[in-house]
């Protein structure tokens, strides 16, 4: 009877493992300590968002309620009636004493007006006849730009953005536009009314340097741009652009994060204007980091612990594998011997197993792989020794050309010739790289036989500049592509075939075009560009070409199919090379 052997217990790593963790408390601790981070961050940035939009919308009243008296001062000034006579006065018709009276009536208006309300800079009326009045601090500049929006508006409020006065102290100003109308005929403009604003008075308005975690204010016109703004420190560099301010726009009153800020956006009514406000993280959880420290000196405790129950069983777990890792490194060397010493039943000794099997294995390939190799260099040998003497073959072809001078067979001695050519630059180029002449010289013989196979049926055209001979190119680039314009392009076509092979210097020197051209059927240029880069196994004389010149040239070469009445247009970008390179020249 046999006996069947009894396996013993296979105990897992991930068993051995477990026991360790289940007494260390280690992913719950990091668990807890980080929701206890969270959960204090979120109820910060709650509290700091609650408070900077309370604060925005306490700013944003106080701003709207200034724009609404600016704008009621404007609609009393437009009906009163003082201010209509003067303006419509001209130089013929005015009566001194009443245009001195009326002059008095509007002088006392507005200095009740700059009195009572101190962040008017200067307020301007302009009637016919440049008829002017002017109140308030002396203004030197040109706001044309707004008068004629405001003239476009027909008596709507024009609001301007941000513009400094021309005197000495370049105060910056903000201004209210609007066209004073005639009551008989609404189209007709009587004169403009001007309101001038100083913009640090409205900046008095803005609450936020002393306001907790908001690290600056800024207001915006209608443009999107800045008006004033407030920063809490000096040296703050944070700038909004564009798209962050639309994207404020388009939240509708809702916190954005902006990576190290909180952004919070109120519109101002009547004019167009915005108001945001931003909160500087780093100074809202400023009181948060000694929890994320405490936080992070609790896991660095645990993770200490856990290590030192890591070396307590090196012996245990550790150890057998670094004896296989070491065992695994020397196969690299060439060292395949079995390992031996680890008789553990867990996934350490299965893999111990497996690597001896793995060493076997390889013993056996070792020696198949010596016995081909001694295979195929006998292959190799009986090959060479079959292989013609190209001398043999010159002197052959060359004794055929003189035989067939002799008998006057002067066609036949050319083609014999070309044929000869074509041969001795196909054998005798050694190496990978050749002369762009003798590319040339190697196409054109190619041509010339083709030309005398296929009769009038194909014509060509090689031009190659005479500074780019001399450059030095992967040999066997031109033929494989003039070949698959006559076998691609020419079949079932009547009319005969033109190719053209012509090169041009480009501008900056250091590189060149070849052009391979021909008014065959053509081909879709999506389909050659698929080809080209087609992974897959097969050959294509056109994507060996491309091939080849992507390993030697990078991205400084490019293959391009170029759109053509006719056929097939192929451009070739080559830098220019003037010497072998160093890997080839060997």
């Amino acid at each position: 009877m046999m006996k069947v052997e009894k396996k013993p217990a296979f105990i897992s790593i991930r068993t051995k493992l477990l026991i360790l963790f289940c007494v260390l408390i280690f992913l719950p601790l990091i668990a807890l300590s980080t929701l206890s981070y969270n959960i204090s961050t979120r109820a910060m940035t709650n509290q700091a968002v609650k408070s900077t939009a309370t604060l925005l919308d306490a700013n944003v009243a106080n701003i709207e309620s200034v724009i609404r008296e600016v704008e009621s001062t404007s609609s009393y000034a437009i009906v009163n009636k003082d201010i209509r006579s003067y303006l419509t006065m001209t130089s013929v018709d005015s009566d001194p004493k009443l245009a001195s009276a009326l002059i008095d009536n509007i002088k006392g208006f507005i200095e009740f007006i700059l009195i009572s309300k101190g962040y008017i800079h200067s307020v301007e009326f302009r009637g016919v006849d440049d008829r002017q009045i002017a109140y308030g601090s002396r203004f030197i500049g040109n706001e044309e730009e707004w008068i004629d929006k405001a003239v476009q508006e027909r008596g709507k409020i024009t609001w301007t953005g941000r513009y400094e006065n021309g005197d000495i102290h370049h105060e910056p100003i903000i201004s209210l536009v609007r066209v004073i109308n005639d009551y008989n005929a609404i189209d007709k403009a009587l004169g403009i009314v001007i309101i001038r604003l100083k913009v640090s008075k409205v900046n008095e308005l803005i609450q936020s340097k002393d306001s907790g975690a908001i690290a600056g204010t800024l207001l915006l016109d209608h443009d999107s741009n800045s008006i004033t703004e407030q920063r809490s420190e000096p040296g703050d560099k944070f700038q909004l652009d564009s798209s962050s301010i639309q994207q404020l726009v388009n939240s509708e009153g809702k916190p954005v994060d902006d990576k190290d800020n909180l952004l919070l956006y109120k519109k101002i009514a009547y004019t167009g204007w915005g108001l945001i406000s931003w909160v500087d993280k780093d100074h809202l959880f400023k009181e948060s980091r000694s929890i994320q420290f405490y936080t992070i000196l609790i896991v660095a405790i645990s993770i200490a612990t856990v290590l030192y129950a890591s070396w307590l069983i090196f012996n245990w777990i550790l150890k057998p594998i670094e004896r296989l890792t070491k065992m695994m490194k020397k196969v690299d060397d060439n060292y395949f011997r079995k390992i031996t010493g680890i008789r553990s039943k867990d996934e350490i000794g299965l893999l111990a197993a497996n690597f001896n099997a793995m060493m076997d294995r390889i013993h056996d390939l070792i020696d198949k792989e010596y016995k081909l190799t001694l295979k195929q260099k006998e292959i190799e040998l009986h090959v060479l020794q079959m292989q013609i003497n190209p001398h043999f073959l010159y002197n052959t072809l060359d004794m055929i050309r003189w035989k067939a001078r002799i008998e006057k067979a002067m066609e036949t001695s050319r083609l014999i010739q070309v044929l000869s050519t074509l041969f001795r630059l196909s054998l005798h180029r050694s190496g990978t790289w050749v002369e762009l002449k003798d590319e040339a010289l190697y196409v054109r013989s190619y041509l010339d036989l083709q030309q005398q196979r296929l009769g009038a049926r194909l014509t060509c055209e090689i031009d190659i500049e005479d500074e780019l001979l001399a450059s030095y190119v992967p040999k066997m680039i031109l033929q494989p592509l003039v070949e698959n314009s006559i076998v691609h392009g020419m079949p079932g076509q009547q009319k005969p075939m033109h190719i053209t092979v012509r090169s041009t210097r480009l501008s900056a020197g250091d590189a060149y075009h070849i052009d391979i051209i021909d008014d065959g059927l053509g081909a879709d240029t999506q389909a050659l560009s698929d080809l080209i880069a087609y992974t897959g196994e097969g050959s294509h004389g056109m994507r060996n070409v491309y091939l080849r010149l992507s390993l030697w040239f990078g991205d400084r070469f490019r293959m391009e199919f170029l759109p053509a009445a006719a056929g097939t247009h192929i451009r070739l970008t080559i830098p220019f090379v003037d010497t072998i390179p160093a890997e080839s020249s060997q």
